[in-house]
C-alpha cells in the first residue's frame, strides 16, 4: 500500500523512475498524482450490484427484519440457495425471504414451526 510519505518521496524521484520504466518524467508524475488524488479521497472498492432479483444477506436482514444470523443459518444449512457470492456479502433471492417474512415473527418460538414448513415448502417445489 502507497502512503502519502511514500508518495512524496516517489514524486521527488520521478525522472528516476521514468528512466528505468523508459516513460517520460511527464508520464510518471500524472500517475502519481492519480495515486495521490485517490488516496486524498480515500476511495474503497464499492460493492458489486446484487444479480437481478437478488438481495445481499444484509440488505434482507435489514429490510424484513429477520437477524442476519438466522438468515444466513438457513443459507449454510442449504434451505436458502446462494445466487451468488462475492468476497463481501452472499446474495439469495428475494422472493424465498419474502416468502419467509410473511410468516417470521419475533418474540418466543418465532413461529419456527411455520418457518420450517414454510422452507420445506420451498424445497419441495
Amino acid at each position: 500500500m502507497v502512503t502519502k510519505r511514500t508518495l512524496e518521496k516517489y514524486m521527488n524521484e520521478a525522472e528516476v523512475i521514468a528512466k528505468e520504466i523508459n516513460e517520460t518524467p511527464e508520464v510518471v508524475t500524472k500517475v502519481l498524482r492519480q495515486v495521490e488524488s485517490h488516496i486524498a479521497n480515500n476511495r474503497r472498492q464499492p460493492r458489486p450490484p446484487a444479480p437481478e432479483g437478488g438481495i445481499s444477506l444484509s440488505k434482507a436482514s435489514r429490510k424484513y427484519h429477520i437477524p442476519r444470523t438466522t438468515i444466513s443459518g438457513w443459507v449454510s444449512m442449504g434451505i436458502i440457495p446462494i445466487v451468488a457470492n462475492s468476497t463481501k456479502e452472499k446474495y439469495i433471492k428475494e422472493e424465498n425471504i419474502v416468502r419467509i417474512a410473511k410468516g417470521y415473527k419475533r418474540g418466543q418460538g418465532r413461529g419456527n414451526r411455520q418457518i420450517l414448513q414454510i422452507l420445506s415448502d420451498m424445497t419441495s417445489s
